[in-house]
């Protein structure tokens, strides 16, 4: 993930730090700087990875890690495990 780790601002690193160098470098960086935090995208999915302390997120609520279509605004997943993030992503 150190090539993708560069593309990503400073200030959302703090978000991916814990699990930089287990992203899959076919994921590409897709965030925004409106964004709560960053997202990347692949296989038409854009996954959003948010801060590991619930408190620190916009809503202590939301679940670590989010995907949504790209091209759609529905959410297909939500966990707090990047296990299960991960196969997810890899059997859609």
């Amino acid at each position: 993930m150190t090539d993708q780790y560069e593309t990503v601002p400073e200030y959302f690193r703090p978000c991916i730090e814990d699990i930089k160098d287990e992203i899959p470098t076919s994921w590409e960086y897709y965030g925004s700087h409106n964004d709560a935090c960053p997202s990347f995208q692949h296989k038409g999915l854009q996954i959003f990875i948010d801060y590991l302390d619930p408190a620190m997120r916009d809503d202590r609520d939301w679940s670590r890690f989010c995907v949504h279509q790209i091209d759609g605004n529905v959410r297909l997943l939500e966990t707090d495990s990047f296990d299960d993030l991960l196969k997810f992503v890899e059997e859609n």
